[in-house]
C-alpha cells in the first residue's frame, strides 16, 4: 500500500506510527511518503518509517483525490457508547461545550505563535473545535437552521476568535454550542434532554451517564480512539466499509461551523 502523509506534527505522527502497528498485524506492505511544510529534522524513530520526504504538491505526483475525512471524536469509547444509548431515544434538546485553556495546549510552545492564535493561519475556536459539529451532525443530521456568534473578549492575546456559540433548530429539536479558548478547567461534554431525564456524555472524564442515573466508565487510553479510526480507514480502502465521512458532508459542516446561516 503506498501511503502519502501530509504534515508529520504531533497527530500526523501518531497516525504513521499507528498505521505501521496495524499494517504489522494485518500484513500489509507500506510505502509511506511524506509532503511537508518544513525542513525540521524528524526524530530518527519517524524519519526511518519514511521514504520519500517532498515539499511540493508537484513533487510528488498524482495525488488520490480524499474519499474520507477523519474524526477521531467518533471512535472514542465514550462517543461510541453514546449513540447506542441516544438510538432509541426522543431528544428535546442537545448543549454541547467544549472549554480549554489555549495557553496550556501546548506547554512548550508560546500559545500566542501557534496557528490556534492567528486568523490569518486558519486560528480560532469555530474551526479549531469542529468536532463538536461534527458528532452532532453524525447524531441528528444537517438542523435546518443554525445562527452563531462569535468574537475575542478575553484577556489572551490573539486575534482570532476565543468564544463561539450556536444555536441550531431541527424539526424536532433545539441544539446549543458553546466553544471557548479561555476556560481554566477542561470541559467536553454534551446533554441530552429526553423524556426520562437527562444523558450526559463527559468526554475528558471518560464516562456516559444515562437516563437514569447509572454511569459507565468508558475510560481507555487516547490511542485507542486513532486506532480505531485506523483500521476503519484501511478497512474502508479495501471496500470493506462505507465512507462515513466523504469530503462534501465534511465542507458543509465546515460551513456551519464557520457561522454561515443555514436556512432550508
Amino acid at each position: 500500500m503506498k501511503v502519502l502523509f501530509v504534515g508529520l506534527g504531533s497527530i500526523g505522527t501518531r497516525h504513521l506510527k499507528n498505521l505501521y502497528t496495524i499494517a504489522k498485524e494485518e500484513g500489509i506492505e507500506l510505502e509511506v511518503d511524506a509532503l511537508r511544510s518544513s525542513n525540521r529534522i524528524l526524530p530518527e524513530e519517524t524519519e526511518v518509517l519514511i521514504r520519500h520526504q517532498y515539499y511540493s504538491l508537484a513533487a510528488c505526483g498524482l495525488v488520490r483525490k480524499a474519499a474520507n475525512v477523519a474524526c477521531p471524536m467518533r471512535w472514542c469509547g465514550t462517543y461510541m457508547e453514546l449513540k447506542k444509548a441516544l438510538k432509541d431515544q426522543k431528544v428535546y434538546s442537545a448543549r454541547l461545550i467544549c472549554s480549554s485553556y489555549l495557553p496550556e495546549w501546548r506547554p512548550n510552545a508560546d500559545y500566542r505563535k501557534v496557528y490556534s492564535a492567528n486568523k490569518a493561519m486558519g486560528g480560532g475556536v469555530s474551526i479549531d473545535l469542529i468536532h463538536e459539529w461534527d458528532y452532532l451532525i453524525d447524531l441528528f443530521g444537517e438542523p435546518n437552521e443554525s445562527y452563531n456568534f462569535n468574537g475575542t473578549y478575553s484577556h489572551l492575546e490573539i486575534d482570532s476568535d476565543d468564544l463561539s456559540v450556536y444555536i441550531a433548530r431541527y424539526p424536532d429539536k433545539l441544539a446549543e454550542i458553546h466553544l471557548d479558548y479561555f476556560g481554566r478547567t477542561y470541559r467536553r461534554t454534551a446533554e441530552f434532554f429526553v423524556k426520562e431525564g437527562t444523558i450526559t456524555a463527559d468526554f475528558g472524564a471518560g464516562t456516559l451517564t444515562l437516563a437514569d442515573g447509572t454511569v459507565k466508565d468508558c475510560t481507555e487510553e487516547v490511542n485507542e480512539r486513532y486506532l480505531r479510526e485506523m483500521r476503519y480507514f484501511l478497512r474502508f480502502q479495501r471496500g470493506e466499509e462505507k465512507n462515513i465521512n466523504p469530503p462534501a458532508a465534511a465542507l458543509r459542516a465546515l460551513t456551519i461551523a464557520l457561522g454561515k446561516q443555514v436556512a432550508q
